[in-house]
């Protein structure tokens, strides 16, 4: 979403025409020939006089717009009849056969009323935000012109677009318990205890709120649960289902895989992740006899963890899964899914 106030408003200043020619650029883009405007001192109402061409069955015809600019994104006040006064009046003196208003702001009902009223005796078109935002993502030209007028949102929505392909590195270092499940562990009655201990590697500034910790096998769910919790369990007990490492400090999770806190990380930061399951003999969606047995999910487990973030005031859902072709795990995919 773009952020209209990275315009600067018309109080004054050497920017202060920046939305009319924003306006202009936006408009010429559209295939509007520019005709006059925009200028500083009185204008007679109107910011900007554009000229549209139109083809169809009839031949070609030719409309003259009045083009009005209203920027009160900063106050973030609806355009109202009071800041759109005879309108007719401002069309005739420029001769023109159409109406445009080119808002930061949406329409106020009242200004609505006063727009409908003039369709029929005039042509009508109203660029609110919305509109306008659309239109800016429709091409490389105006992709371009968003960058240069709003290059705080357009950096925010790169980076956003960015971390949806994929925001973490998640690597299985050399020593810990990343070894391919050993049978004589393994209890029917008690389960098995998968444990992921990873480093991993940010690329872009986010704030890490979840991690789940599955296991699957020929895209069957084991039926896992926190190890050794209690539903009384105090968070940042040692049988907590995991941690983050930052600073020597652990951040642990609760049994939901909730973070205790929030836990914001920067650009191309590296971090220390523990987190674990106890995984017993029962597909978690469709129980049958081969998947009755614990050793049927230690045989050849695939792992994932996943990481619920927000980054750039939108929320992902990023998998990584691991499988075990020989001993030792290794990454065999990446998933990432935009969640708002």
């Amino acid at each position: 979403m773009l952020d209209f106030t990275e315009i600067p408003g018309a109080g004054g200043g050497p920017n202060r025409d920046r939305f009319e020619l924003f306006a202009r650029e936006f408009l010429r883009l559209l295939a509007f020939e520019i005709v006059e405007g925009p200028n500083r001192g009185a204008d007679g109402g109107a910011d900007l006089i554009v000229r549209e061409k139109r083809s169809g069955a009839g031949g070609e015809t030719t409309i003259k717009w009045l083009v009005s600019c209203k920027h009160k994104a900063t106050s973030g006040r609806s355009v109202s009849g009071k800041d759109e006064v005879n309108i007719l009046e401002r069309l005739e003196q420029h001769q023109c056969e159409g109406f445009m208003g080119f808002y930061s702001t949406i329409v106020s009902s009242g200004l609505q009323e006063i727009l409908m009223g003039l369709k029929g005796k005039r042509e009508i078109l109203v660029f609110d935000p919305a509109r306008i935002e659309r239109h800016l993502a429709e091409s490389d030209e105006m992709r371009a012109l968003a960058s240069r007028f709003f290059p705080k949102s357009t950096n925010a929505i790169e980076t956003a677009e960015h971390a949806a392909e994929q925001n973490f590195t998640l690597v299985p270092p050399d020593i810990g318990t990343n070894w391919k499940p050993d049978p004589s562990f393994v209890d029917e009655q008690e389960g098995y205890y998968f444990v992921g201990d990873f480093d991993l590697k940010v690329k872009e500034a986010c704030s890490i709120l979840r991690l789940e910790f599955d296991v699957v096998r020929n895209d069957n769910y084991a039926w896992c649960e926190i190890p050794g919790r209690k539903p009384n369990a105090a968070m940042g007990e040692p049988l907590a289902a995991g941690y983050f490492l930052l600073a020597g400090y652990k951040r642990y999770l609760d049994g939901n895989g909730l973070l205790q806190e929030i836990v914001p990380l920067q650009k191309d930061q590296h971090v220390r992740l523990a987190i674990s399951s106890r995984c017993r003999a029962t597909d978690r969606f469709a129980p049958d006899k081969v998947s009755s047995s614990i050793y049927y999910w230690t045989d050849a487990p695939t792992q994932i963890v996943t990481i619920e973030y927000e980054c750039c005031g939108c929320r992902y859902r990023e998998s990584h899964l691991f499988h075990f072709p020989v001993h030792r795990m290794e990454l065999k995919s990446v998933e990432v899914k935009k969640l708002t």
